[in-house]
């Protein structure tokens, strides 16, 4: 096909160029779902822990008994006098914070 010198260096450019552009869609292709989930995870992580408990509380919740809904609303409460009433993102959530959550509680006789 490439008879000339001329021809012959356009095809291996044109051969080169290809590889580039099939290499680069087959690492979109592989990385594309990894990476989704790994923005998801980090949009998740800015959410509010406190708001996700309330709205869980209401959806699964609004129609169990009163005992039920009295100890979702008292950790409710707990957890946003152990924050101070500001947000507690998800991503801030490790086990020091679970410990001294747990050390609240106790502290109070929860």
């Amino acid at each position: 096909m490439c008879r000339s010198q001329k021809d012959q260096e356009a095809c291996i450019f044109a051969d080169k160029v290809r590889d580039f552009r099939q290499h680069k869609y087959d690492n979109q292709t592989l990385y594309t779902d990894t990476e989704a989930e790994q923005a998801a995870q980090n949009e998740r992580s800015k959410c509010d822990f406190i708001q996700y408990f309330a709205e869980l509380k209401e959806k699964r919740h609004k129609n169990s008994s009163k005992s039920i809904q009295v100890n979702w609303n008292r950790e409710l409460a707990l957890l946003k006098l152990y924050t101070g009433g500001k947000p507690l993102l998800f991503g801030r959530i490790d086990l020091n914070l679970i410990e001294d959550y747990k050390d609240l509680q106790i502290a109070l006789n929860c």
